[in-house]
């Protein structure tokens, strides 16, 4: 999910769409390759299910879920995308049969899953989070990004920390919060331009939060702390970092482009397009390239991966100030 809205929006909206966790060990689970066909609100789902004898719940498994189940099992879901359905079950019955005595963790809404994980997995509840995150932030202060599935993503920006690149031409500095369920939380810092909505993350070894030894309490503390941090000291410096990208040039915009997409791992395709775009550069200076590439998040068919890569893509060379660069082959000589 994702949309423009405020923390106070996205605040109400997590309080009344809580997630449910239930423990489970695998062996009583049991695998249903059809539920009963039954209306809901809005939609009818009749997919597959998994049915717990020792509570007697059954949850659904839809596309999001089937692929969460797959992944905590190993499952090779695509493997089984090809076999007939009756084989699917015996599949799913080998797997729970190896797998017996392990034990899990279902998220689920109105007993849908939504993701499956190890009992030791780290769960921080999403209330918790957009607590703090208000905490941090004002009601009215805007999140442009917001994912809700396996854990809680925000990108939210304030009006508060800005820059004028160029005339009429403002960017909002804010902070990303990561927390999927099962991995440490990230906190980094997050810059977008308004005029085009280009989303930029800056990315350090820091924003990793550490989890080891700590409670609940204690990592959300440090969510909090770090990113009042970036707020105070690292979004203030990269905003004044993206109005000298303006006065930054390069001989050769498409051989920069090149670099910058190798260093960030987009696909071949996604970096011929951009390269071919560059044809409409105006100015050969960093800011106008790294908002062409920056903008091909909006693009239809660029997946969320893609998109994370080129936000971070943008917000990196805002805060190496482009890197220092061989002039040819814009080879960047910091690694």
């Amino acid at each position: 999910m994702s949309t423009v809205t405020t923390v106070k929006d996205v605040k109400d909206y997590i309080y009344d769409n809580v997630p449910e966790y239930n423990e489970f060990t695998v062996g009583d689970l049991e695998y249903i390759p059809s539920l009963p066909v039954v209306a809901g609100p809005g939609h009818v789902f009749g997919g597959a299910g998994l049915h717990d004898r020792n509570t007697g719940k059954t949850y659904k498994l839809g596309e999001v879920g089937m692929t969460a189940f797959c992944k905590y099992m190993a499952i090779p879901e695509k493997f089984l995308a090809k076999m007939p359905e009756k084989m699917n079950g015996e599949v799913f019955n080998y797997f729970i049969d190896k797998y017996r005595d392990d034990t899990g963790v279902f998220s689920h809404f109105d007993d849908e899953v939504m993701g499956s994980y190890k009992s030791s997995a780290l769960i921080i509840p999403p209330r918790e989070i957009i607590d703090m995150v208000s905490r941090v932030f004002r009601d009215e202060d805007v999140v442009t990004g917001f994912e809700y599935n396996e854990g809680l993503v925000l990108n939210v920006q304030t009006p508060d920390l800005f820059v004028d690149a160029r005339v009429d031409d403002r960017t909002n500095g804010g902070v990303r919060f990561r927390a999927f369920y099962g991995s440490n939380p990230r906190v980094s810092s997050y810059m977008e331009r308004l005029v085009c909505s280009n989303g930029m993350v800056a990315t350090s070894e820091l924003d990793t939060v550490q989890v080891k030894g700590r409670t609940m309490s204690e990592i959300v503390g440090g969510m909090q702390s770090m990113s009042e941090r970036m707020l105070r000291v690292d979004v203030p410096s990269y905003l004044q970092n993206w109005k000298r990208l303006t006065t930054i040039t390069t001989s050769n915009p498409e051989q920069l482009i090149h670099r910058l997409a190798r260093e960030n791992e987009l696909p071949a395709k996604l970096e011929s397009n951009i390269i071919e775009a560059a044809a409409s550069l105006a100015d050969n200076n960093f800011y106008d390239i790294v908002n062409l590439v920056t903008g091909f998040q909006h693009v239809a068919g660029v997946d969320g991966k893609d998109i994370d890569r080129l936000q971070t893509l943008g917000g990196n060379a805002v805060r190496d100030l482009g890197g220092h660069r061989c002039h040819g082959c814009q080879h960047n000589l910091d690694y």
